[in-house]
């Protein structure tokens, strides 16, 4: 019997320092990460922030920290979160990505690819939902910058006969 418990305790002690070493590289790695990442509650409130998603959005850890994931997000862009927030309960729930205006503290718009799936930590009592996001407001101002060359007279600034037809059609 008492070389069962030693025995027990001995496998217990390993898998609490292999859960340790894991938590540790959990954290290390989400600190470090050059996307920026946090872990927020199925509501929006952000439970964790890394220092790369408060460089995106310009604004410290602790102010983040004490508002909701909608607060970042540009009005317009609030309906898609939303709903997306408000499929994390379900149980066929595997995530969302999408992309969305967010206010930066400077006053400038910043779109984000967001890509939010389930996360349990060990040993949290309750999980919650990770999100990753990425700035793509270059690659969305090179596309408008396309669809305006694509649909107006270089030399004028008018719309050219492709859009003429476009709206056309849809009218």
């Amino acid at each position: 019997e008492v070389s069962m418990s030693a025995s027990a305790a001995k496998v217990a002690e390993q898998q609490l320092r292999e859960l340790q070493a894991s938590e540790q590289r959990f954290h290390a790695a989400f600190t470090h990460a050059s996307i920026g990442m946090a872990l927020i509650a199925f509501d929006g409130r952000m439970l964790q922030v890394n220092p790369a998603l408060c460089a995106l959005v310009g604004a410290d850890a602790n102010a983040l920290l004490s508002s909701r994931i909608q607060a970042l997000v540009v009005d317009d862009d609030l309906p898609l979160l939303s709903t997306q927030l408000g499929l994390a309960g379900e149980d066929d729930f595997e995530g969302f990505h999408c992309e969305l205006r967010c206010h930066h503290h400077s006053g400038d718009l910043v779109w984000l690819h967001v890509h939010c799936g389930f996360f349990t930590e060990p040993g949290a009592s309750l999980p919650c939902l990770i999100l990753q996001a990425q700035n793509v407001t270059a690659r969305r101002a090179a596309e408008d910058g396309l669809q305006h060359l694509a649909f107006h007279d270089s030399l004028t600034g008018l719309a050219n006969r492709r859009r003429f037809l476009e709206c056309l059609t849809g009218a």
